[in-house]
């Protein structure tokens, strides 16, 4: 964990620089100071409404499991999402997975699963953007970047075909995987295993075609907010950009912060915001000026409602800490681990 840890704030430490290296400090502070603050409160409510979202899908995944309350899975969604943000490591699915569990008296395994089931849809919705910016952006991107979208997008669809062998032949796809892990190290194999498994027990909801479909709109709508937020901030600065170049620095990012790093996304976010930005031709100065005002409209409404939901279901946060750290401990003495959550 320590050690996990510890490359997680190496990793920041290195974007951080790699975003600040050419930055120019009088700029920077002269955007701040232009930008127009009022849209970060539209964008505190965009984000509430995106854990709306979030918690309605999931109850639609958890239904094969049990009907849980709305009222638990929308605490234990933001208390996720702040966990992420303030604890290291990722902490944030153990922490909700933990909350749901204690609070609605559903199994964690049960719970884990349905969480690698979220991952996928969130994979899928990202792609999809992608094939929309790489559709309708017709924008001049450098090649390189055209080839690792297209990598990207082939790589998703060999995984809905695999997915629908999953479906339909679970005994043959789960052998494919198992030979594919066997030439693994064995840490790695058994980590797979641990996926293989814990995907294919969430797997259950595909067999309602009608929770598929509520599951696909809601992932879109859990994602949305946060893009409409990211195009208010970057407007607020006087930048005249279209929806689809937000929604190019908001693949990036989504991308970045899939990297190991410090609590919060520290460093990827903002490197990522001047890389996305920096090729529609905005300064360094300015686009790092954009990330941090992004950054702090999104971390700050997040955390504060997870420790209100915290708070509102009678956790300590120190209880939550050392609840996850057993569940983490657990699982690695188990010689498994759990899925993460990329955002």
């Amino acid at each position: 964990m320590k050690k996990r840890s510890l490359f997680g704030l190496l990793i920041s430490a290195v974007f951080l620089y790699l975003a600040f290296r050419k930055v120019d400090f009088g700029l920077l502070a002269e955007s701040l100071k232009q930008a127009e603050y009022i849209w970060l409160v539209p964008a505190f409510f965009l984000m509430l409404v995106s854990v709306v979202f979030r918690a309605l899908r999931w109850r639609y995944l958890l239904r094969p499991v049990t009907e849980a309350e709305f009222v638990h899975l929308f605490s234990a969604s933001a208390i996720g999402l702040m966990a992420n943000n303030l604890l290291p490591a990722r902490l944030g699915e153990i922490a909700r997975a933990w909350v749901i569990g204690e609070k609605a008296g559903i199994s964690k395994t049960a719970s884990f699963a349905t969480i690698v089931v979220e991952r996928v849809f969130d994979g899928f919705t990202v792609i999809f953007f992608l094939v929309v910016v790489l559709l309708f952006g017709k924008m001049d991107l450098p090649a390189h970047w055209v080839k690792m979208a297209y990598a990207a997008v082939s790589f998703y669809v060999i995984a809905i075909v695999f997915l629908a062998l999953m479906r339909f032949n679970r005994e043959k796809a789960s052998a494919i995987v198992k030979t594919l892990a066997s030439r693994l190290p064995a840490s790695v194999a058994a980590k797979v295993d641990k996926l293989l498994r814990s995907f294919l027990e969430g797997l259950t909801v595909l067999k309602r075609p009608r929770d598929i479909a509520a599951a696909g709109l809601l992932s879109f709508l859990v994602w949305l907010p946060n893009i409409i937020v990211m195009h208010l901030v970057i407007r607020s600065f006087g930048l005249d950009t279209s929806f689809l170049v937000t929604l190019t620095v908001f693949i990036i990012v989504t991308f970045g912060i899939m990297i190991p790093s410090a609590p919060g996304f520290v460093g990827t976010v903002q490197y990522c915001f001047v890389i996305g930005l920096g090729l529609f031709g905005v300064k360094e100065s300015e686009a790092l000026s954009v990330s941090i005002v992004y950054h702090a409209g999104t971390f700050l409404p997040m955390t504060a409602a997870g420790l209100f939901c915290l708070a509102r279901e009678g956790i300590s946060f120190s209880g939550l800490r050392a609840a996850v750290k057993e569940e983490k401990v657990a699982e690695n003495d188990s010689g498994l681990t759990t899925p993460e959550e990329d955002r």
